[in-house]
């Protein structure tokens, strides 16, 4: 080898080798350069047209400034984390108020796909389903041409592996990688003559295995309510009917501090004589420390792009935590005047908006930078009570159950953004049974939770399987270099 040439580790190319504008090393590595290749061979074998994803859509960039609407105005939002990965589903749109929205927002309509450019190998992809929406700047909203492409069809190609493959190469940023828009665009997209039936045909097929996937996540939907359910059933409380008045009459001797419609409604009254039955029925915030007890957040609105993770509620997606979206502040935790550090087995509960999340704080929780907004509140449990442990799952389960979500909904003050106040919260009533019992109903709680699981494995397996036969259909079962390894 002479001097003049490469370590073999080292790839080089001629300029007159160079595909397009780009000259970023990833669009230029020879694997790269071999898919795109192999990709247009497929594509002219089968008769199918090759082109940019440009050339088939427009991109939406009307946007909104909530800042300027009342901040009690409610705004159907979405999103990353309200996108499930590799699916195209949603976990749902979130009625948020716009006090509740710190930043511009990108707006959208039905029949519109929106794109996930933050970190997109977590392919969070989506055909908008309903008339009009907002949602996350980091989301791309593209209009497909509908004389070319099928939207039902591009949405598949887009959460593709013949997608992923290609977007893993030009990510911009390390912490927080992304893809520009003209790298977006310029996504090849193999697009069958739309008259020929083809595109239609491979989204019916690839159908049947999507609609067996949302079978097992509904049945594992299901389980999980039927899990916390448990709670009341074991405690032997009747939980009272929904009921519907127009009006009805308190006795004065049974009004409490608020003489609101809601408040008084026959169903929490009857639900709170339900757990005082129980000799282990107490105040909430009986149970909590003396000195830390219940703790707010705090109030910060200018995020950057790097520095300490800042929890808000729209973080908490059916009680689970997601920090793909987490937005950042310029503070440290160790430098706030007020005490929010979290340890473990701490509550997290959501004060104002979406009103009775509860979250156990666990190794998930990066708890030595995590900073809580002002609408989530840290709650910090005795280590006992008249002699009985107080086992923080069993608390996290009776406040996930109807029982205790039913009381989150008397407490609550305010229309267009309901809110709870402290000491509301502490006199929610809470039965704390004997060591034994609580470690019983803990067992068979995690135990139904857990079933879930295989039901939301088979789903993923059967989603994996739609995004294998939408490739194999598309280019005949034949084989291209598709890379496993894009994360």
């Amino acid at each position: 080898m002479s001097s003049l040439e490469p370590p073999s580790e080292v790839y080089y190319r001629q300029f007159d080798q160079i595909d397009g504008d780009f000259l970023s090393f990833g669009s230029q590595h020879p694997e790269n350069v071999a898919f795109k290749k192999e990709l247009a061979r497929k594509a002219k074998s089968k008769s199918f047209n090759l082109t940019f994803l440009r050339k088939v859509v427009i991109l939406r960039d009307e946007t909104i400034d909530t800042k300027k609407a009342t901040p009690h105005e409610l705004f159907s939002y979405l999103g990353l984390g309200d996108i499930e990965s590799g699916t195209g589903n949603i976990i749902g749109y979130r009625e948020l108020p716009a006090s509740n929205i710190f930043s511009k927002s990108c707006v959208f309509y039905k029949g519109d796909i929106v794109f996930g450019r933050l970190r997109p190998y977590l392919n969070k992809v989506h055909l908008v389903k309903v008339d009009k929406a907002i949602g996350s700047t980091e989301l791309y909203v593209v209009i497909t041409d509908r004389n070319r492409i099928d939207p039902e069809f591009l949405v598949r190609y887009l959460l593709s592996d013949l997608t992923l493959t290609q977007t893993k190469w030009i990510l911009t940023g390390s912490s927080y990688p992304r893809l520009a828009k003209d790298d977006f665009l310029d996504i090849s997209v193999i697009v069958p003559n739309i008259e020929s039936g083809v595109q239609e045909k491979i989204v019916k097929e690839v159908s049947k295995l999507e609609n067996e996937a949302m079978v097992s996540f509904d049945k594992a939907a299901i389980l999980t309510k039927d899990a916390y359910e448990l709670v009341p059933q074991n405690l032997s409380i009747n939980v009272p009917a929904k009921t519907d008045y127009d009006f009805y009459a308190v006795p004065i001797d049974q009004l409490r501090d608020r003489l609101d419609f809601n408040f008084n409604n026959k169903e929490y009254r009857e639900l709170s004589k339900e757990i005082s039955k129980s000799p282990f029925a107490v105040k909430f915030g009986e149970i909590l420390d003396e000195k830390k007890g219940l703790t707010n957040g705090v109030e910060i609105r200018k995020f950057v792009e790097e520095g300490s993770p800042y929890l808000r509620v729209s973080d908490v997606i059916h009680n689970k935590l997601n920090l793909e979206e987490v937005a950042r502040v310029d503070a440290k935790l160790s430098d706030l005047t007020k005490n929010i550090k979290l340890e473990y087995d701490n509550l997290v509960i959501s004060r104002s908006g979406t009103l009775g999340i509860v979250l156990l704080v666990d190794e998930k929780f990066p708890v030595d930078e995590l900073i809580l907004s002002s609408h989530l509140i840290r709650v910090v449990l005795k280590d006992s009570i008249d002699g009985r442990r107080i086992d923080p799952r069993f608390v996290l389960y009776f406040l996930r159950s109807n029982v205790g979500q039913m009381q989150f909904n008397q407490v609550s003050s305010g229309s267009s953004v309901p809110e709870v106040s402290q000491s509301l919260l502490s006199d929610m009533k809470i039965i704390i049974p004997d060591n034994k019992v609580q470690s019983n109903m803990v067992s068979r709680v995690d135990a139904k939770v857990n079933e879930t699981s295989k039901h939301e494995a088979l789903a993923e397996q059967k989603w994996a399987e739609s995004k294998r036969k939408f490739v194999d259909l598309l280019l005949n079962q034949d084989s291209v270099p598709i890379g496993e390894d894009y994360e």
